[in-house]
């Protein structure tokens, strides 16, 4: 296993992005299970399918000494599988998707948000689809998984709310009018009383397929607008 800072913005399988150190000098790469890549404050499009294997991470916080920022743009069809670190720095999402109706993309991994204001694990951006096979959990300040222009975003996992009071955080949200389908247990927050495992914030439709058992403080789910809210599972404690 190996960690590799990004140099410049680029595709992730260019030869000249990777260093083994955050100021090191780029080379080619051939990524293997267990490997770490950060963004290191730098814009990297996930170009072709990677896999970093069950144990393998994208980050764009500081872990090893790397700047926070930047970021991984998932391109149409492709498939990534690492787990997805969101950072400290405020907007800036991990792993991105902004392909339109008809395009598709998936990651395979678990996700955790970061402890940024909107630093998300993963933002589907547009009217595509985004597919995450993996447990979705908030960070310390910002929401896991995020559909937020109308398109569907597709979770087969546990849903988790986050164990923290700042923030209005959700393991998956639905803040458009798109879709959220959700094969997976979702569970509530334990401090924050709007730490949703999954909101439909608007106008969109929120399917859960498992149970949903609100946590101390936060329901596992709420429908907090017009849109539908259909829950195929049991439903236990607080939930609306």
């Amino acid at each position: 296993m190996a960690t590799y800072f990004a140099r410049k913005a680029g595709n992730i399988n260019a030869s000249d992005v990777w260093a083994t150190t955050p100021s090191g000098t780029a080379a080619a790469v051939t990524f293997a299970n267990g490997d770490v890549l950060m963004a290191n404050s730098f814009a990297i499009a996930v170009n072709v399918s990677t896999n970093l294997g069950a144990l393998g991470e994208v980050r764009n916080d500081t872990f090893g000494g790397a700047t926070a920022g930047g970021g991984f743009t998932l391109s149409n069809g492709v498939t990534l599988t690492a787990n997805c670190f969101a950072g400290s720095f405020g907007n800036s999402v991990c792993v991105t998707f902004s392909g339109t109706s008809g395009n598709s993309a998936t990651i395979v991994g678990n996700c955790i948000g970061g402890s940024g204001s909107n630093a998300f694990a993963a933002n589907n951006t547009s009217s595509g689809t985004l597919n995450i096979v993996g447990n979705c959990t908030t960070g310390t300040f910002a929401s896991c998984a995020v559909n937020s222009a109308g398109g569907t975003l597709n979770i087969t996992g546990n849903c988790t709310g986050g164990s923290t009071s700042t923030g209005t955080i959700h393991a998956a949200n639905n803040s458009f009018s798109g879709a959220l389908n959700i094969t997976g247990n979702c569970t509530g927050g334990s401090v924050a009383t709007n730490s949703y495992a999954a909101n439909n914030n608007s106008l969109g439709v929120l399917n859960i397929t498992g149970n949903c058992t609100g946590g101390s403080a936060s329901p596992g789910a709420f429908n907090n607008s017009t849109g539908t809210m259909v829950i195929s599972g049991a439903i236990q404690a607080s939930e609306f």
